[in-house]
Parts: structure tokens; C-alpha cells; sequence
């Protein structure tokens, strides 16, 4: 039993976000599957552009908020793409740099387009105060997810 006062609402609400976000991926690994990627194999892809290159792998893998084996396997698959690889880090050989390759770059370019398309259609009906609020929301989920994890 939920010690939340609001537990009906909370429950209800906490299966709505993971349904929104199952089908916000589902829908992402749709329209990318055009490009022989996914939701997965692309958020990397694009943090590596956004992020600068030479992104080191565990920084990555900090960002996207997994585990470096997990991240291991997204990169194989960029890098057997073509897209993505890696470097010797010249400060310390034991890390692996990660660079886009020119035809990353330009997949980066392209899905970073397919992803702002996604975002907008699935957003198109949320409010700009409702959007503050669930950003809001999410946040402190996500703070309480961090303070739980330390």
C-alpha cells in the first residue's frame, strides 16, 4: 500500500509516464528504423555531436544515465554503422575518445530534424504552463531518483 497521500492519483499518474514513455519510444523507433537506427543507438549518437568530440565513453555514459557495458554495445553497433569511432584518449590511454565520422555527423544532423519532428507532433497539444509543470514535475522525480541512487 502507497504511503503517498495521493496514492490513487500517483499510481495513476506513475503509469501514465512509463506508458508515455514506452510509446514516445515506440513511436521514435519507428520513424528512425528508417535510417537502420533506433531510439537507443541514436541518443548517443546525437549526445556525441551535442557534446563536443572527443566525448570520453563513461562521460557518456553518465549523461544517458547507464551502465558503461550497456554503452558498449550502443557504440559497437554505431561504429559498425560507420558513424561513430573511437580514439585512444592521449591523457589517459586506458579511456576511449568518441568521435562521429563525417557520415555520423551527417546522420547527427538528420535524426537531431526526425527527433524535433517527433517531439513536436507528440507535443503539439501540451500547453506551454503544462509543459513547465510536468518539466517541473519531472525534476524532482528525477532528484529524488538521484538522492536514492547515491
Amino acid at each position: 500500500m502507497s504511503s503517498h497521500p495521493l496514492s490513487v492519483s500517483t499510481d495513476s499518474f506513475c503509469l501514465r509516464l512509463q506508458r508515455a514513455a514506452r510509446l514516445w519510444r515506440q513511436v521514435a523507433d519507428e520513424e528512425l528504423k528508417k535510417y537502420g537506427l533506433s531510439e537507443a543507438t541514436t541518443t548517443p549518437l546525437w549526445l556525441i555531436g551535442r557534446l563536443g568530440e572527443g566525448l570520453r565513453q563513461c562521460a557518456l555514459a553518465e549523461h544517458l544515465g547507464i551502465e558503461g557495458q550497456s554503452l558498449v554495445r550502443l557504440i559497437d553497433h554505431l561504429e559498425q554503422s560507420g558513424l561513430v569511432v573511437r580514439r585512444d584518449d592521449p591523457s589517459d590511454r586506458r579511456a576511449k575518445m568518441l568521435m562521429l565520422t563525417e557520415a555520423g555527423k551527417t546522420m547527427a544532423t538528420r535524426v537531431d530534424q526526425v527527433v524535433r519532428d517527433i517531439r513536436d507532433q507528440l507535443l503539439r497539444d501540451v500547453g506551454a504552463e503544462e509543459l513547465r509543470a510536468a518539466d517541473t514535475a519531472l525534476d524532482a522525480i528525477i532528484r529524488a531518483a538521484d538522492k536514492i541512487r547515491e
